[in-house]
């Protein structure tokens, strides 16, 4: 995922500004520790160094700063749209709790051992964690050595997630496994929810039956327990990667258990053993919370009737609306490494209202490297499009509150990926537009001004150099016009 607040740092850091004196919504200053002088980036312009263009969104700094807490907790960041409390020790129990703002339902996770495991979960441990204290630096909480010499574990608190990220140094960081057959190296966590929230696994509930282990290579989600529906959070796919310049990428899978009491729940990321063989170390890996949160302005919609543009509708037009076209836009941060071959790639939105009317429509690419959303008709009517584009006819009965998968689109986000560089994050658009042949019949999507958990989804799947398919899932940052921290 992209992320201009750690740009501006290392801006900043490599013109001697060093020291984060101070960080705001729309602003970072730094100073300079041998001269005393002070850098002032902001979001204006006009002052110190600009990053970001159009009105204030997601991709510009926002306070994501860990800050000291009272109470159970030692640290807080609360200032994002999320709230993450961690301790102070790697040992000191139940390490971090991810909190939603307004529902304040609840994750909390726990880091236990790092493990070698095989197909029967034979378990060889490598090691458990240390009481080792954090080190803050200024949006990473940082446990060098959490796992003892050479392993590390650190927490990031991104604009829209949070990475929790192990890093292994050497080969010899590693002992030899003494369990044989298919072996994984295996990070485990100890994990409790608060009573809202339901845990779904390939799009089922969770039973938590005892003893019954699960795996999965899907996303596992965090949904409220009172619709079953609303997703409050998801575990990531586990990813992989290691300091190959050319990129070396896998994607694992999960395993989750209760293993004693109602509350004794864990989930294990496991990481194939092959792929550590051939890594070129230091190797990381990332299971990675991602939610929907933005701002609103990077989704809308637009026609030309009196609704015109909007970003804050809550809902959106697709069709004809009054005989005039009703358009859509959703705008995404992504990073696919230079080289990949787009193997799927879809959006999901979630339908307002419960219709049966057929729209036709095309998907287009927004075409160009770092795409800032539209703020107005003018400029959504004058964004250029890719060539490869997605004729829509759209026949399915929608029922209020479900998400729906657009149909592929590969070849627009081929295209994108062969102009572009995204390997270190940028913006990709959509504008989905209405031939306007069926007089009044119209679709409704629910955007991020509706509620953060209901703005629209990208889901893309690549092969990185040919090589391992990973996956990168982005979430919406704006309103249907939210990837972590998607995707992050």
């Amino acid at each position: 995922m992209a992320s201009p607040v750690r740009d501006t740092k290392a801006f900043h850091q490599s013109r001697g500004f060093a020291d984060v004196f101070e960080r705001g919504r729309g602003h970072l200053v730094s100073r300079n520790p041998s001269t005393g002088q002070f850098a002032l980036t902001t979001q204006v312009g006009g002052i110190g160094w600009h990053f970001g263009s159009g009105p204030f969104d997601a991709a510009h700094e926002v306070n994501t700063a860990w800050q000291p807490s009272t109470g159970a907790w030692q640290y807080e960041m609360v200032l994002a749209d999320y709230n993450v409390h961690a301790r102070n020790v790697f040992n000191a129990g139940n390490l971090i709790e991810y909190r939603d703002p307004t529902s304040q339902e609840w994750v909390i996770f726990d880091p236990q051992s790092l493990n070698w495991v095989n197909q029967d979960n034979s378990r060889q441990q490598i090691a458990i964690k240390q009481a080792v204290a954090a080190v803050v630096n200024d949006d990473i909480l940082a446990f060098p050595g959490g796992y003892g010499p050479g392993r590390h574990f650190q927490y990031q608190t991104q604009t829209g997630r949070l990475q929790k990220l192990i890093t292994i140094d050497s080969a010899g960081d590693l002992p030899a496994p003494t369990v044989t057959g298919t072996i994984w190296l295996e990070t485990e966590f100890s994990l409790s929810t608060s009573a809202g929230v339901d845990i779904y696994l390939d799009g089922v509930r969770w039973a938590k039956d005892n003893n019954v282990r699960v795996r999965t290579a899907n996303r596992i989600e965090f949904r409220d327990a009172a619709t079953g529906t609303q997703v409050v959070w998801w575990l990531d796919f586990p990813r992989a990667w290691d300091s190959n310049p050319d990129g070396n990428e896998t994607i694992g899978e999960f395993e989750v258990r209760r293993q004693g009491g109602p509350g004794s729940l864990f989930i294990t990321v496991r990481i194939p053993k092959s792929w550590v063989d051939g890594a070129m170390f230091p190797i990381f890996i990332d299971p990675t919370i991602d939610v929907q949160v933005a701002a609103t302005a990077d989704d809308g919609g637009w026609n030309e009737d009196s609704l015109g543009f909007g970003t804050t509708f809550q809902q959106n037009f697709l069709g004809d609306e009054a005989n005039t076209e009703a358009n859509v836009f959703a705008y995404f941060t992504v990073t696919i490494p230079v080289g990949a071959t787009i193997d799927a790639a879809y959006l999901e939105l979630r339908a307002h209202a419960s219709r049966n009317d057929d729209i036709d429509f095309h998907i287009y690419g927004h075409d160009a490297a770092n795409a800032a959303a539209p703020t107005s008709e003018a400029e959504c009517e004058a964004a250029p499009v890719t060539t490869a584009n997605i004729a829509v006819v759209w026949t399915i009965n929608t029922t209020a509150g479900t998400f729906y998968q657009m149909p592929s689109m590969v070849t627009v986000i081929q295209e994108l990926e062969d102009s572009y560089d995204y390997s270190s994050g940028a913006r990709i658009g959509f504008l989905l537009k209405s031939d306007g042949q069926t007089f009044n019949n119209r679709q409704q999507w629910t955007d991020y001004t509706n509620a953060a958990a209901n703005a629209p989804k990208l889901h893309i799947e690549y092969t990185a150099g040919g090589v391992i398919p990973a996956l990168d899932e982005g979430m919406l940052v704006g309103g249907l016009q939210s990837l972590s921290g998607g995707l992050a």
